[in-house]
């Protein structure tokens, strides 16, 4: 059977599930009685904090973790500075898209991917891959959307709705 690869990605600065997965490999080799040489987690839940507001997660809910630890294959961590130019490439793509901070965190690690090889193959990555990035936020936060893309939210919408009121036909 060959089912999608999940990637699920975090912020860098709230990247829990990287670190429960963690604790959960040194948890199962201490179990085994430590035989493996695996290290414990340096990571510790609740870091930093992050602009990614959405994905500011502080600790792994025992509910999502069942279901994340066998649903995901990776879990993958990108760092703030990605976001702004994510927002930009979405903004002024054919297609204008308002997307949040939060919501492009997946973009972020496909782009790192096709500039590192490394990241690629781990992925799973090839030039026969398809890809779907879920984007399930507008700009959750005005100003800092301004900040980081130098561009009102409301006219990166506005060009998004006259496309498609130029694509819309008429029946």
């Amino acid at each position: 059977e060959h089912r999608p690869r999940f990637i699920a990605v975090e912020p860098t600065n709230a990247d829990c599930c990287a670190i429960q997965t963690q604790r959960d490999v040194y948890e199962a080799d201490q179990a085994a009685g430590g035989t493996g040489n695996v290290k414990p987690p340096s990571g510790e839940f609740g870091a930093d904090g992050t602009i990614q507001v959405g994905l500011d997660c502080k600790e792994v809910s025992p509910l999502a973790w069942g279901v994340l630890k066998t649903g995901c294959n990776d879990f993958v961590a990108i760092g703030d500075e990605v976001c702004g130019p994510c927002l930009k490439l979405l903004a002024n793509g054919e297609t204008p898209i308002c997307a949040g901070e939060s919501a492009v965190a997946g973009l972020g690690v496909l782009l790192a991917a096709g500039q590192n090889p490394e990241l690629k193959a781990k992925l799973g990555l090839d030039e026969n891959s398809r890809v779907a990035v879920v984007i399930c936020e507008t700009a959750p936060n005005p100003p800092l959307y301004i900040k980081l893309t130098g561009e009102d939210p409301e006219d990166v919408k506005a060009r998004r709705a006259a496309k498609d009121a130029a694509t819309t036909v008429v029946a």
